[in-house]
């Protein structure tokens, strides 16, 4: 039952990441995309942080929500630090705060969808 839990919640974020990149690359045309990648990569590496992490079935889940959490807060540190360290502008910090902001939302509702498929709930 977890593993299926962690495979349809990374399938969601891996669709979800290509989609992110395509419009990006395409439609933004932003050439440095560093900073959606390490997202990207947090994104994807948070499952499976929060497997190894809990402690039981259940607690997958809620380890989920706070490996995402605190992942999401560590690159928000990092473009904050980026940006007062004036390693990029004004203009890439917004966009780059959008796609955080995106993704945050984007990831918790397939957290749901993925649990919600999973347990029934």
């Amino acid at each position: 039952m977890i593993l299926l839990f962690l495979l349809s919640f990374s399938i969601l974020l891996i669709i979800l990441t290509f989609l992110e990149i395509l419009f990006v690359k395409k439609i933004l045309s932003i050439k440095n995309i560093k900073y959606i990648k390490l997202l990207k990569i947090f994104e994807l590496i948070t499952p499976f942080i929060a497997l190894i992490i809990s402690q039981g079935p259940r607690q997958v889940v809620g380890m989920t929500f706070l490996v995402f959490f605190f992942l999401s807060l560590t690159y928000f540190g990092i473009l904050v630090y980026d940006f007062f360290k004036r390693k990029i502008d004004g203009n890439k910090f917004i966009i780059n705060f959008i796609f955080y902001f995106l993704d945050v939302i984007f990831t918790f509702l397939s957290i749901l969808l993925a649990v919600s498929v999973i347990f029934g709930f």
